[in-house]
C-alpha cells in the first residue's frame, strides 16, 4: 500500500522521537487503510488486536496530539541537531538557543540555564556572530589585521583560526589564551560521543593489536575530514574510509 518504513524511537539516538512522530503523521493514511483491510477478515485469529489497533489509528485525538508534540519539539530538535555538529561551540549554543526556543515555559527555563556567562562571552567574541572588530570601530586596526575584518572572510573560518590569524601583537597573550580555551568548549557532548563510536570502529576485533596512539591519530584524521565537509555544507557526506 506504499508509504515509508516505520521509524521507531531509539534509546541512544537524539531526536529519534520526533522522527517517529513525523513518520507516523506521514504514514497515517496508509496505517488506516491497512488496519481497516485487516479488520475485514472476521475469521482471523488476531482480529481483536486488529480492532484495538484500528481504534487507536482512527482516534483523531491521537493524531492531533502527535501534531501538537511535533510543533512543540521541532525547534528543540533543530537546535539539538545544530549543536551536535562537529565544530559547534558554546558560542553556537548562545546563538541557536534564543533563535530556536521561543515558546513553552519549561523549555524557556532550560534555555536560560544554558545561556551562561561563559556562553554569552563566547558569542560576543565569535567572529561569525559578533565580529570583534565591529565593536572597536576605528580602533580595530590597532588589534586586528584589516583583511580579517571582512564578514565574508570571518564566516569561512573557525573562531580559533580567525583569532590566530587576525590578531596583531597588541592583543594581549592572556586574551588569546582565554579565547583559545573558550572556543575549545563544545556546545554538546555529541562530538565526543561520536569519537567513542569512531574509536570503536577503528579498534575492532579484526584490528585489536592497533596501538592507542595510532587509533587516536586515525580518529583525529577522520574527524578532521568530517569537520571540513560540515564547514563546506556537505553534512550528509560520510567519511568512513579510515574506519573500515
Amino acid at each position: 500500500m506504499g508509504g515509508k518504513r516505520p521509524v521507531l524511537p531509539g534509546t541512544t539516538r537524539w531526536n529519534s522521537q520526533i522522527d517517529s512522530f513525523l513518520n507516523y503523521l506521514e504514514n497515517h493514511s496508509k496505517y488506516l487503510g491497512i488496519v481497516r483491510e485487516l479488520c475485514k477478515d472476521k475469521d482471523h485469529r488476531g482480529k481483536e488486536s486488529f480492532q484495538k489497533l484500528k481504534e487507536v489509528v482512527e482516534d483523531n485525538s491521537v493524531y492531533n496530539n502527535v501534531e501538537d508534540m511535533v510543533e512543540l519539539l521541532q525547534p528543540i530538535c533543530v537546535a539539538l541537531d545544530e549543536m551536535q555538529k562537529e565544530h559547534s561551540t558554546l558560542a553556537d549554543a548562545a546563538e541557536i538557543l534564543p533563535r530556536r526556543i521561543t515558546t513553552n515555559e519549561y523549555f524557556l527555563k532550560q534555555k536560560k540555564l544554558g545561556l551562561t556567562q561563559t556562553a554569552i562571552a563566547a558569542h560576543i567574541l565569535h567572529p561569525k556572530y559578533k565580529v570583534p572588530t565591529a565593536a572597536l570601530n576605528e580602533e580595530a586596526s590597532e588589534f586586528f589585521y584589516k583583511q580579517y575584518q571582512n564578514e565574508s572572510i570571518s564566516a569561512q573560518m573557525t573562531a580559533i583560526s580567525w583569532w590566530k590569524a587576525a590578531s596583531k601583537d597588541s592583543v594581549p597573550k592572556e586574551m588569546l589564551d582565554m579565547v583559545m580555551k573558550l572556543f575549545a568548549l563544545p556546545a554538546s557532548t555529541g562530538a565526543i560521543e561520536r569519537n567513542f563510536s569512531t574509536l570503536g570502529q577503528i579498534m575492532s576485533d579484526q584490528r585489536n593489536q592497533i596501538s592507542v596512539e595510532t587509533a587516536s591519530k586515525l580518529c583525529a584524521i577522520n574527524n578532521h575530514y568530517k569537520m571540513q565537509n560540515e564547514l563546506a555544507g556537505n553534512d550528509n557526506q560520510k567519511n568512513e574510509i579510515l574506519v573500515k
